[in-house]
């Protein structure tokens, strides 16, 4: 499984396109900074066939535990969730399952 990073995205993308690295590097960095200011905005973030990215605030909670009955807060925190596409869900599954593990073969 290899690392892809938004350099070898513009690098491929420049040699796709046929366009010169730095200005494949320029888009690359303006997508991913639209894309940070649109969550740090609370807004969601659609990119169509990859899925949605969307920041929730958690708030503060009280729990005790049962070991010791003691009482913890834990601390309010933000976590970006994402909820893949229908598209990117069957790529996956064609290509990371088997047709067994899909249940499109008969068991005998």
């Amino acid at each position: 499984m290899a690392r892809v990073t938004s350099r070898r995205l513009a690098k491929e993308s420049a040699q796709d396109m046929d366009i010169p690295l730095p200005v494949a590097q320029e888009v690359v960095r303006t997508f991913i900074y639209k894309c940070l200011r649109s969550l740090v905005d609370g807004d969601e973030v659609v990119i169509e066939g990859l899925g949605i990215l969307r920041a929730k605030k958690e708030k503060q909670l009280s729990t005790v535990t049962a070991k010791d009955g003691k009482k913890y807060n834990t601390s309010a925190r933000v976590r970006v969730s994402f909820r893949r596409s229908p598209l990117l869900g069957r790529m996956l599954r064609k290509r990371m399952l088997t047709l067994k593990e899909r249940g499109l073969t008969k068991e005998k």
